[in-house]
């Protein structure tokens, strides 16, 4: 009975935890260019009339809050590309930890998407990068 009842509370604080977030659609620009610079600026003219989205929840140190520090997006498309754009801003720009660490090692501040091409919510593909590259 111990068990049973234990199972119903984590299976109850499971569901309401899953509630708390919800979906989000983003809108993603067309560009009839593909001379985009991987140079970390996004200076290109595309980037200017691109539409920014910067409405997060932290996922750590405090998962669910709304983030200390802002950071935006954004996405553009050719016919043969996806080009993602981020911006990361920090209050505190001498406390961004440039920590390398070997692969599916998280470690220090990065910035990343991920792409559910499967519209399963379940599986999809990351790219994560780093403060230090």
């Amino acid at each position: 009975m111990r068990i049973a009842l234990l199972l119903l509370f984590t299976f109850a604080v499971i569901v309401v935890s899953a509630q708390d977030l919800k979906i989000r659609n983003y809108s993603v620009q067309k560009t009839e260019s593909s001379h985009f610079s991987i140079d970390g600026e996004l200076t290109e003219p595309e980037w200017q009339s691109a539409t920014w989205e910067n409405e997060f929840i932290q996922f750590e140190p405090y998962n669910g809050r709304t983030p200390s520090q802002r950071t935006e997006f954004a996405l553009l498309y050719d016919e043969n590309n996806v080009f993602v754009g981020i911006k990361s801003f920090d209050n505190n720009p001498d406390s961004i930890s440039l920590r390398m660490t070997r692969r599916d090692i998280y470690d220090g501040d990065m910035a990343g998407i991920m792409f559910d091409t499967y519209n399963d919510k379940r599986t999809g593909f990351s790219f994560i990068v780093s403060a230090a590259g």
